[in-house]
């Protein structure tokens, strides 16, 4: 007696509850020694829950791929088991190299003992609290992240199912929040220093200190404009301490009208960054050989709503 097998044919049925379910057969023809057909021999299982599984498994995926935050699944050997599109993305590997890394392998700041560490506490809490470190690229770049995750248990091993977004926006509004902070205490310091100021030159260091803090520049100029703003009183100030600072007895003086760059400072209540162009002044001119520099920004001595002068910051080059 011989057989012809075959395995794996998968049909639907339709239950007598009138449901569709899936089915897959393996069968067996039985010949007798003269090939002749005696008997057919089937075996066939119910696989509807498997189906669904898959479909399930199939749209997961899908979704997992479409998610705008990087996916990871780590298991116990801290390696990527799985990774999505975004993962593929934000670092610039492709899913098999990635697959043959860990989580050390992208991170700017954690060890893989630091790694084995954080995923110990996971594994034995089942959670970790979310934290922020830097991924690293392909190319080196690195970049801000928040990641959060959890575990999971299968078939007795456990995974860490991690998610990680990208915050570089968050962290670059954050970063201008804490300026536009820092510049307001530093208006609200000045104007108190100016309240109390007696003579030129010490709201001259008071707004150079001010200055100094805000941009961080150690060579400074200033100068302060007359009442009708057809004039400005300069004050040349190299390095931070006062003794530097050009007596009021020695205060030269700046005449605006014609002078492009000063016409825009007087105009304007706002920094200003500016570049050495059209008609200025002669003593800037000289100034600028001399202490061989540019000025790269400019900043307004504000005293209430009164425009009293600038204080422009420098760099050597």
């Amino acid at each position: 007696m011989s057989g012809e097998k075959q395995s794996g044919f998968e049909y639907r049925v339709k239950h007598k509850n009138g449901s569709w379910q899936w089915h897959t057969s393996n069968s067996s023809v039985i010949r007798d020694g003269d090939g002749n057909v005696v008997s057919f021999l089937g075996i066939a299982r119910n696989i509807t829950e498997r189906k669904r599984n898959e479909r399930e498994l199939i749209i997961l995926n899908r979704a997992i791929n479409q998610s705008s935050d990087a996916v990871f699944l780590i298991n116990e050997q801290l390696t990527f088991a799985y990774v999505n599109d975004a993962a593929c993305r934000s670092l610039g590997y492709t899913r098999e190299e990635l697959l043959t890394m860990g989580p050390s392998d992208i991170d700017a700041v954690i060890t893989y003992g630091g790694a084995k560490d954080i995923m110990d506490k996971q594994f034995s809490n089942d959670s970790y609290p979310i934290f922020e470190t830097r991924h690293k690229m392909r190319d080196g770049r690195t970049f801000p992240v928040e990641i959060g995750s959890s575990v999971v248990e299968y078939d007795g091993a456990k995974f860490s199912l991690t998610t990680v977004r990208d915050i570089s926006e968050r962290k670059r509004a954050e970063d201008a929040l804490l300026e536009r902070e820092k510049h307001s205490q530093s208006l609200l310091r000045l104007s108190r220093k100016l309240e109390q100021a007696q003579t030129y030159t010490e709201v001259m260091n008071s707004a150079r200190d001010e200055a100094q803090a805000v941009i961080g520049y150690q060579n400074l100029w200033a100068y302060l404009f007359t009442p009708d703003k057809k004039q400005a009183k300069v004050l040349l100030a190299k390095g931070p301490v006062s003794e530097n600072v050009m007596s009021e007895d020695g205060v030269a003086t700046l005449t605006v009208q014609g002078d492009r760059m000063m016409e825009e400072i007087v105009e304007t209540r706002r920094s200003l960054l500016l570049k050495m162009r059209g008609p200025m002044s002669e003593l800037i001119r000289r100034s600028w050989k001399k202490m061989g520099n540019r000025t790269l920004v400019n900043i307004p001595i504000m005293l209430f709503d009164r425009h009293m002068g600038s204080v422009g910051g420098y760099i050597w080059g």
